[in-house]
């Protein structure tokens, strides 16, 4: 391959980089709301702030099955893995996931629906939509902007029940949340 040819391919990828990425998110403010939707076909819920789209497989365990960077049409997610893991009386437990993944290098979206749920994982039952919530206390110092607390978005709690064995009345709540992309916002 001559060094012309590999310019004009370098060339052509960087225009289509360009095409995809027309609208610069530091420069021109908010990419829209964020929003919580079900999948059409009922198998996921996806979390999307314009930016970036969260989506997660909801049967036959909880577990991201895409993350993707909406700027650039990149997915960032190499492999579908717990959404947490948690240690009760010296045992590690998986909260959700999905096994059975061979390659994880890449993931192709139509494996995701071979993908099977460890019986020893936190077991997914529901989910809750919602704003953004102040999980925390947050006093405006110095020169922050004056915006509100919390940021407006949108949030996502997904509910784990313990696998057979592990205590009764234990549970594991976990929480998403997203925010439309601002300058100046916290």
């Amino acid at each position: 391959m001559s060094a012309q040819t590999i310019a004009i391919a370098l060339s052509l990828v960087t225009l289509a980089l360009a095409q995809k990425c027309s609208a610069d998110w530091l420069v021109q403010p908010g990419a829209g709301p964020v929003t919580v939707e079900r999948s059409a076909d009922g198998k996921d819920i996806v979390l999307d702030n314009g930016l970036i789209r969260r989506t997660f497989r909801l049967r036959p365990n909880a577990a991201t099955s895409a993350y993707d960077n909406l700027m650039t049409g990149a997915s960032i997610l190499r492999g579908v893995k717990p959404e947490a893991v948690v240690q009760i009386d010296g045992r590690r437990f998986a909260i959700g996931g999905l096994r059975g993944q061979v390659e994880y290098a890449y993931l192709r979206p139509e494996w995701v629906d071979a993908l099977t749920s460890d019986p020893n994982a936190f077991q997914f039952v529901g989910y809750e939509t919602g704003g953004t919530k102040a999980r925390f206390p947050w006093a405006r110092k110095r020169y922050a902007a004056d915006v509100p607390w919390p940021p407006r978005g949108a949030s996502l709690q997904l509910r784990f029940r313990p696998p057979a064995g592990v205590r009764v009345g234990m549970a594991v709540t976990v929480c998403y949340s997203s925010k439309p992309v601002r300058i100046g916002e916290p």
